[in-house]
């Protein structure tokens, strides 16, 4: 196998049977797990800005949150530029997402750059951004 994105089933099912070819153990797992899912996401701002929605609240509370971004128009670097502390915080976003929604609107990335760019690189993008670690860059990278 050789490195490259994986973008259909039909990869995730590929990359089972090699796994399974060579180790027992992940071949028992796949034959009681089938099938695996593809967890892939949308790339861009609005999935940036959910994973700060996301940050240390149950999923539960992220969903709702995310919900009034979305009714509220605040997906989009613009909206969030705009936005004010007191709109934000109406919608839900603690202080310190506040700041990392404004940091993120305001860092101005180049999603369509990023999608040609190494990961390594991708995450060093988004860790420059207050409010992204390592861990969530590198997720990011993974499902997006």
């Amino acid at each position: 196998m050789t490195d490259r994105i994986i973008e259909t089933d039909a990869c995730v099912v590929e990359g089972m049977d090699w796994l399974a070819a060579r180790c027992p153990k992940m071949k028992v797992a796949y034959v009681l797990t089938r099938p695996l899912p593809l967890r892939s996401k949308l790339d861009g701002f609005a999935e940036l800005l959910s994973a700060i929605v996301g940050q240390q609240v149950s999923i539960a509370s992220a969903a709702a949150i995310w919900w009034w971004m979305k009714e509220a128009g605040m997906t989009t670097p613009d909206a969030c530029r705009e936005a004010s502390e007191d709109q934000l915080r109406a919608i839900g976003l603690s202080r310190q997402k506040i700041r990392y929604t404004h940091e993120l609107a305001k860092a101005d990335i180049d999603f369509d750059a990023l999608r040609d760019m190494p990961t390594d690189r991708v995450i060093k993008t988004l860790v420059a951004v207050p409010g992204f670690g390592p861990w969530t860059a590198a997720v990011y990278t993974m499902f997006s």
